[in-house]
């Protein structure tokens, strides 16, 4: 079964910069059961609503506005969305959604 990962900046910035949860990163993005998704639409007018509810900065309520839009959009042989970010507070907001989350800086390699 695919496994669909939301990717957050805080995470995918890792792939590029050395740094606590790279490989962790890199694993996950090399995992060819893994389905990598980003934020990549427009979800302003979620995302105000999102930063309310959850009392997110801007930046991280748009990242869980997309993952919980994106996690809606279910494809056959996929699981549920995880949500891998290494922003504390993102993730938080992500399990009280009632999402799965993955932070890669707290992941032993």
């Amino acid at each position: 079964m695919m496994n669909r990962c939301f990717v957050d900046t805080s995470a995918l910035v890792k792939l590029y910069v050395a740094e606590a949860g790279s490989a962790q990163i890199a694993a996950i993005a090399n995992d060819g059961e893994q389905t990598i998704l980003i934020s990549d639409t427009p979800v302003l007018e979620n995302a105000i609503m999102v930063a309310r509810q959850y009392r997110l900065r801007a930046a991280d309520a748009i990242q869980l506005s997309a993952a919980l839009l994106a996690a809606g959009q279910v494809l056959p042989n996929e699981t549920a969305l995880v949500v891998v970010a290494a922003d504390l507070e993102l993730l938080a907001a992500a399990a009280s959604a009632g999402m799965q989350t993955r932070n890669p800086q707290s992941e032993v390699a």
